[in-house]
């Protein structure tokens, strides 16, 4: 495809901000970075609580644009298939040409105008930055005629479709992974176990971390932190999931994070997060418990990656789901009664050990794995911006496209 006589307009010419409300009827949409506007129905993975009253949410028709203008620099924003209505926070835009709607969902989400909404957006630090809809629509475009416009289209949606595809098999193969540990878990504790015994036998504390104020953004190295409940996922610590204490806060230090401690999910927007526990590995200095995360003291002589272990297991799993408290819309709760009541297969310490010494290795050989499909899925993600990219700036050339 090429952009030959292609016309340069600015986004005023192509959309004009519309702000109806009250049909509290119609469906909930998101405005997703990698997805673009969605349906909110039937997703586990938005943990933005809705408002109850609905009056003030936006209403969008298909064809119109969402835009978060918080996260605009993130690329959340798309053209909508759907009808539904949306946060006050968004600005939705109804069409004012004829251009290709798909053509247009695609150039808007491109890395080239993801950079500019950077460029353009306000504020101190990056969670903070908002894009004005003035500055939205001063940005100019360079848009093919109609035939090419529609013959991108067709190419990305395929395209597109196919690497989507892609990206989600391997995920699921990421998944089945992690069910194979789980059940490895169950395995060995079947063949080693001749009994359970509740958690709180095995446990001297538990720490439930606070909730102060934060930048937002992550914490740098000179700087105290507090973890989010992303940082438990899959029996593994992310100490990069945190965000930035407010400088003038005072420090608590007793609930400062160190190597090797037992942390587990205590709340969160995903039933599939709530009730994870990892050990703190490669722990960076001045990061602290959220109120979203428990730490477990183990006793003398636990090792506390046989609880985590435990914990994590298909029965400590069936345990802990239908105790959960909370519903979609609202955070799900571990209270912690019902952490302190998981079965825990009684074991003799030295098979203990070479419980832990097993499941080890496996968790190792895991995510190596794992990491080699993350890694595919970011080059597929890569490959898929630069297609996009390519096609909407006329730097791929497309056969048969009508001019």
């Amino acid at each position: 495809m090429t952009l030959g006589q292609a016309r340069t307009v600015r986004l005023k010419r192509l959309f004009r901000r519309r702000d109806v409300t009250g049909r509290t009827d119609l469906p909930l949409l998101s405005v997703y970075r990698d997805l673009g506007v969605v349906q909110r129905e039937g997703r586990d993975d938005n943990f933005n609580r809705p408002s109850e009253d609905l009056a003030a949410y936006q209403m969008v028709r298909p064809g119109d644009l969402v835009l978060n203008k918080m996260k605009t620099w993130q690329g959340s924003l798309g053209i909508s298939a759907y009808e539904g209505i949306v946060s006050p926070a968004y600005f939705v835009g109804e069409p004012l040409s004829t251009d290709n709607r798909r053509f247009l969902h695609h150039l808007l989400r491109s890395q080239p105008m993801i950079a500019e909404y950077g460029k353009r957006s306000k504020g101190i630090r990056p969670s903070q930055w908002d894009l004005p809809w003035e500055e939205f629509l001063d940005i100019e475009i360079h848009l093919p005629p109609l035939g090419v416009q529609e013959a991108g289209a067709d190419f990305l949606d395929r395209e597109t479709t196919r690497i989507d595809a892609l990206i989600a098999a391997k995920g699921r193969m990421i998944d089945a992974l992690d069910e194979r540990q789980r059940s490895l878990i169950e395995s060995l504790s079947t063949q080693l176990a001749d009994g359970v015994l509740p958690l709180r036998r095995f446990i001297s504390r538990v720490v439930q971390g606070w909730s102060p104020d934060s930048d937002g953004h992550p914490a740098d190295e000179d700087e105290w932190g507090v973890v989010k409940a992303g940082c438990v996922k899959r029996m593994v610590f992310d100490a990069d999931e945190n965000k930035a204490l407010s400088a003038d806060l005072e420090i608590r230090t007793d609930l400062e994070i160190h190597e090797g401690d037992l942390l587990v999910n205590r709340a969160s927007g995903s039933t599939d997060l709530v009730g994870n526990a990892a050990i703190a590995d490669h722990v960076r200095p001045k990061l602290m418990l959220c109120d979203k995360v428990f730490r477990l003291d183990a006793r003398p002589g636990v090792n506390p990656r046989f609880l985590m272990y435990a914990i994590s297991s298909p029965t400590g799993r069936a345990f802990i789901e239908p105790r959960l408290t909370g519903n979609p819309g609202t955070a799900y709760n571990l209270a912690q009664d019902v952490l302190l009541s998981i079965p825990v297969p009684t074991i003799s310490v030295e098979d203990r050990e070479r419980f832990v010494l097993l499941l080890n290795e496996a968790q190792r050989l895991s995510l190596r794995s794992s990491a080699a499909l993350q890694q595919q899925i970011g080059l597929l993600q890569e490959h898929r911006a630069a297609l996009i990219t390519a096609t909407v700036t006329g730097m791929r050339q497309m056969p048969g496209a009508v001019s």
